[in-house]
């Protein structure tokens, strides 16, 4: 609280103070599996969670999506309680990178050269923090639905490395 403070006397004028000026993040790199494995413990999976907060972070909401079931069978289980994540890790960087002025389709497809993968499933600086602009193209307005087709030789069982 006391950082906040801090930041929070610095007037930088025009109503800001520095705090409006900062975005924390604070992130998992990795998710866990449900189920132990043959020590006790658990392995590394897919996914985490983040917690985002700043002066002008739209706060006090959940973005994203929990599954709506343990079953170890849904289509989105790889095994041992390992989901595969329904949003990409591009989509929080996506509105932050935004915020810190890069806007260009050009820097954006630098930045993040993965980019046309996700259509749809980014956030925007709208999304994230207050006073954004920022949109993705193509987006907004009614559901858009993507399918991902993937082509192998042989059945595959993905398993977190």
């Amino acid at each position: 609280m006391k950082f906040k403070n801090d930041l929070l006397s610095i007037n930088l004028g025009n109503g800001k103070t520095m705090w409006d000026s900062v975005t924390v993040i604070v992130t998992s790199e990795f998710g866990r599996t449900l189920t132990p494995n043959s020590s006790g413990g658990t392995d590394h999976g897919w996914g985490g969670n983040t917690f985002i907060f700043g002066g002008e972070i739209r706060g006090g909401r959940i973005l994203g999506h929990h599954p709506d079931n343990y079953s170890l069978n849904d289509i989105m289980v790889t095994g041992r309680g390992a989901w595969i994540p329904s949003i990409p890790w591009e989509a929080l960087w996506y509105p932050i990178s935004q915020w810190f002025g890069i806007t260009s389709d050009f820097a954006l497809n630098y930045v993040f050269p993965n980019l046309n993968n996700f259509g749809c499933r980014l956030y925007s600086d709208s999304d994230l923090y207050h006073g954004g602009t920022g949109g993705i193209e193509g987006c907004g307005g009614g559901l858009v639905e993507l399918k991902q087709v993937f082509f192998l030789n042989e059945p595959r069982l993905l398993s977190p490395g």
